[in-house]
């Protein structure tokens, strides 16, 4: 069993640390780049104008711009690491809020806006933005950074990260709530409409729920077994590329899906909430909640 506070165990941590967030950022700009046709079409007239659009560019620019900084983090120059800490945790928590947006978007649409769901709904994405600012404002007092590595390859990594723990248990009930929500939302759907999109919403929302599995809990266990600072914070920049990633993956997929993607947006009525479907006929439309993606 190895002493996790030693000096040795350390230093052998923060070696991983650095090498996985160096990966980690290279899959984040990989994304942000090899899709950005996408946005270009929508600001170039090519593709319909949403509003929902802000927040998906929101959610990559903050994506590209974590991925930066955590290269830079990495990075063998001096740096101020506390200070550098804290502007990743300012970009990672606005990343997450806005991602709880999208999902909570595509939740309320599922349910036809009843009311109870979108004040639920709302009420789950401001207790996470209020957590994440709570926790940042903790940070600042709290956080400490030192530079971990070798000579040949040094970066910032935490040495008293666990006050997060409150942003850990808050990311993993927001999403799994509001994937449960949405996932319920597609079920209680009369069977003649669960088809085409509502097919595909069904499985987009069991990818999420498997995503979810596999980069959350892991973060919520290592945060509460509190090893030390940078096991703490190990698999924190896979959680969030990863929700990130499939959220506007999502998204793209689901507005590329149909021949009229109007529903994207948050609907009003239930007419505005019809889709037409590339395997359905002009007169056939399926009830489509597709508002957040």
């Amino acid at each position: 069993m190895p002493e996790w506070s030693s000096p040795v165990e350390l230093e052998k941590d923060g070696l991983v640390f650095i090498r996985l967030n160096s990966l980690v950022a290279g899959v984040m700009i990989w994304d942000c780049v090899s899709t950005l046709e996408y946005e270009w079409g929508v600001w170039l007239g090519q593709r319909k104008y949403l509003w929902t659009i802000w927040l998906y560019s929101s959610c990559r620019f903050l994506l590209f711009i974590f991925s930066a900084l955590m290269l830079i983090a990495q990075a063998t120059i001096e740096s101020n690491c506390t200070v550098l800490a804290l502007t990743i945790a300012v970009v990672s928590y606005l990343n997450l809020s806005i991602t709880a947006l999208l999902l909570a978007l595509r939740t309320i649409a599922v349910w036809e806006r009843r009311r109870i769901v979108l004040f639920l709904s709302h009420g789950l994405v401001a207790v996470c933005f209020c957590v994440n600012l709570g926790s940042l404002a903790l940070d600042a007092r709290v956080l400490q950074v030192i530079k971990s590595g070798t000579l040949d390859l040094q970066g910032c990594s935490g040495t008293k990260t666990n006050s997060r723990l409150a942003v850990v248990i808050t990311v993993l009930g927001t999403d799994g709530i509001l994937i449960g929500m949405m996932m319920t939302g597609l079920v209680r759907m009369p069977k003649e409409i669960r088809r085409g999109i509502i097919k595909h919403l069904y499985m987009s929302g069991l990818l999420w729920m498997m995503l979810v599995v596999a980069v959350e809990v892991p973060v919520f266990v290592l945060n509460v077994l509190d090893l030390n600072g940078t096991m703490n914070d190990m698999l924190s920049s896979v959680a969030i590329a990863g929700a990130s990633i499939c959220a506007t993956r999502l998204y793209r997929s689901l507005a590329e899906w149909t021949h009229d993607i109007e529903s994207v947006n948050v609907p009003v009525t239930m007419e505005s909430m019809h889709f037409q479907t590339r395997e359905e006929t002009a007169d056939r439309t399926v009830i489509a909640s597709t508002s957040s993606w």
